[in-house]
């Protein structure tokens, strides 16, 4: 069953704070796990216009997302969900993707 759904919450975003990350982070999340888990639909990014990580298309115009795990791929891109925990680590903004994590765990020197 396919399902028609234009979601977009601008307003819940300004990168201003980390307060403000984190609560745009739990309404990913929110928004994320509201999907269903197969699906069509039409979803555009949250952050509309001012998304830096692919909702935008290269015309200007705001990226739809046909399928939810299209969308739920690039919800993660702002999550950033995967930390790297290792003692000395350069890097404090984290990864949308575990692999990354890995890659980064496996090739980034971290300081003891």
């Amino acid at each position: 069953m396919s399902s028609s759904n234009n979601v977009g919450f601008s307003s819940f975003f300004s990168n201003d704070t980390a307060d403000d990350e984190d609560r745009n982070a739990a309404d990913n999340n929110e928004l994320r796990s509201s999907l269903k888990k197969r699906g069509k639909g039409s979803y555009t990014c949250p952050q509309g216009l001012g998304c830096t990580k692919g909702g935008v298309a290269a015309d200007g115009s705001l990226a739809v997302f046909q399928r939810n795990s299209e969308f739920r791929t690039h919800l993660q891109k702002h999550e950033k969900a995967f930390k790297c925990n290792l003692p000395g680590c350069p890097t404090k903004k984290g990864f949308a993707r575990i692999d990354q994590l890995r890659r980064h765990q496996e090739t980034t020197r971290h300081k003891a």
